[in-house]
């Protein structure tokens, strides 16, 4: 069978009958299985979309290269007729002037017998034809320029000895039109589905209570605090704003770079306005770095060298007392010996 499932409001024609926010199923277009009401939702929008290029009053969306056909076709007319020239090239047609004997299979090394005035040669087509790769070269180049999608973003890197610095401003620069795309999909798919399943987790938990995991940034201690799920309910939506949280990111990752290397910023005299734990607190969130707990703390280097001393002061009393103690045991010894030395009595001399 055939189940088909409308979701929205819709208007039954024959009963005139208007159904406003309803899910109903038919069976093999002819029996109504259920008419349910949606759930309110995401106002009621149950689905989501997002294309790579929308067209106006249709819903249909284009696709990347969908303006861009005529390129395609020229890119398989290149193609066709350069399989057409490598198929010539490698099966040329003969020209047979008078009486030749052919022998029954062309091969290297083959013989034609000819009478006097007869003559057998190739047609050579024109070998300029196969110069059509680097057209079809630079009309694929086009057309990943004009769809907006560079193979840069790919992971493709481009010709030629660039920095870092360098590097990073043409993958902004290359990729901005499908960094656009990206945010045209968070906004029409992501952030309508994550506020939808909000939304429906705080219907299916109502009433309930929950535990979340929080950090104090003051004392650096976990804390966990009790929240009613009907105390997240308020106005407004979530936003999603992940490809210019990341961009954002990079940018400032290249500015702290900037600055670091900036001569006025060498100074000591202007370094003395900014905050060391801040900067390293900065420095840690754009590269990702504050994912390990125990990596970053103020005046964390402190600490450490002062537990590095503490244990190089423990591990040379150790030594020292290590030391002393068979000092105190060699001068023990000597002492026995030198006992032992004068308990000895001397012998009788021996009459002769």
């Amino acid at each position: 069978m055939e189940l088909l499932t409308f979701i929205g409001t819709l208007y039954d024609v024959t009963n005139d009958k208007l159904y406003k926010d309803k899910k109903i199923t038919i069976v093999d277009r002819s029996i109504i299985l259920k008419i349910e009401d949606m759930e309110g939702i995401c106002n009621n929008n149950y689905i989501f979309k997002a294309g790579w290029r929308d067209r106006k009053d249709v819903l249909w969306s284009m696709s990347p290269v969908e303006n861009l056909l005529g390129m395609q076709y020229r890119i398989d007319f290149l193609e066709n007729k350069k399989a057409d020239v490598y198929d010539y090239v490698a099966n040329p047609m003969l020209v047979v002037k008078g009486e030749v004997s052919r022998p029954e299979v062309i091969s290297p090394g083959g013989e034609f017998a000819c009478d006097k005035d007869s003559d057998v040669r190739y047609l050579v087509p024109d070998t300029t034809i196969l110069s059509a790769d680097n057209q079809v070269a630079i009309y694929e180049n086009r057309i990943e320029m004009f769809a907006g999608a560079p193979r840069e973003a790919a992971g493709f890197r481009t010709p030629g000895e660039k920095t870092a610095f360098e590097y990073a401003q043409l993958m902004n620069a290359s990729s901005r039109m499908f960094n656009r795309k990206i945010q045209k999909f968070e906004h029409e798919i992501f952030e309508p589905l994550i506020n939808a399943c909000f939304q429906l987790y705080l219907k299916r938990k109502a009433g309930q209570t929950v535990n979340i995991k929080t950090w104090d940034y003051v004392n650096n201690v976990e804390d966990v605090i009790t929240v009613n799920v009907d105390e997240l309910q308020g106005e407004g939506s979530l936003k999603a704003i992940g490809t210019a949280y990341y961009s954002d990111k990079s940018q400032v990752a290249q500015n702290l770079q900037m600055l670091g290397q900036n001569p006025l910023f060498l100074d000591e005299a202007v370094r003395a306005n900014f905050s060391p734990a801040m900067l390293g607190r900065i420095f840690a969130h754009v590269t990702d770095l504050d994912k390990f707990d125990d990596l970053f703390r103020k005046n964390q280097r402190l600490y450490e060298t002062a537990d590095q001393q503490k244990l190089v002061s423990r591990l040379m009393q150790q030594v020292d007392e290590v030391n002393a103690a068979g000092l105190a045991k060699a001068q023990q010894l000597r002492q026995d010996m030198n006992l032992e030395t004068e308990e000895i009595p001397e012998e009788a001399p021996v009459n002769g």
